[in-house]
């Protein structure tokens, strides 16, 4: 049984599995089941990974990050003098 039939792209969507949708994949029987629990087992999983990236790249500023701070006039200087 393919994993769109068992999760149709609507739930993607919003994200929240209907009680219809639960008891058609649980109809599906033992397998399918067990394929959607890994499925969505997986899912936690990357998005617990990219919510500690995240988090990680918003605990950084300037004191403990490897690259300075942005200094968006230099550019712009550098340009006028060049102009001269």
């Amino acid at each position: 049984m393919s994993m769109s039939i068992l999760c149709p792209k609507s739930f993607e969507k919003r994200c929240v599995m209907t009680l219809e949708e639960a008891l058609k994949i649980y109809d599906a029987g033992p397998e399918a089941v067990v394929k959607v629990l890994l499925s969505f087992s997986a899912e936690i999983v990357s998005l617990r990974e990219r919510v500690k990236a995240l988090e990680d790249r918003i605990a950084k500023n300037s004191r403990n990050s490897s690259k300075p701070p942005s200094t968006p006039m230099l550019p712009t200087l550098r340009l006028w003098r060049d102009t001269r």
